[in-house]
């Protein structure tokens, strides 16, 4: 060791994070809390859809749109909701192509759309 040069002191070791630690911890709260609400914002919407199926499964069978026999009642309660179309026995029991020809020759238009 030269005696012209004085002895570097020696820096005293860090105890608390550097700046990038530091910053590094921020994101990882940030994106961690992000993450969270995401998954909270898709149970959510999940949620809504089921509840939104379920509700419209119901309103549904309670109109009688499921059912293959709604009534007269039924069918004027749709047509004020704007549903103009709809199929059943109210219209017409299953049958052969040669007698539903026949049925929407006789009928027409009266209660049976042709398109």
């Amino acid at each position: 060791m030269d005696m012209h040069t004085a002895p570097t002191p020696r820096r005293p070791a860090r105890t608390e994070p550097s700046g990038l630690i530091a910053w590094l911890k921020v994101l990882d709260a940030a994106l961690r809390l992000v993450e969270k609400s995401v998954w909270e914002i898709r149970q959510a919407a999940e949620e809504t859809v089921t509840w939104a199926r379920e509700d419209w499964t119901r309103l549904l069978t309670e109109l009688g749109a499921f059912r293959e026999r709604a009534s007269s009642e039924q069918e004027r309660f749709l047509n004020d909701l704007g549903c103009d179309e709809g199929q059943g026995y109210l219209y017409s029991k299953p049958l052969p192509a040669r007698e539903l020809t026949q049925l929407l020759l006789t009928q027409g238009r009266q209660r049976i759309a042709i398109p």
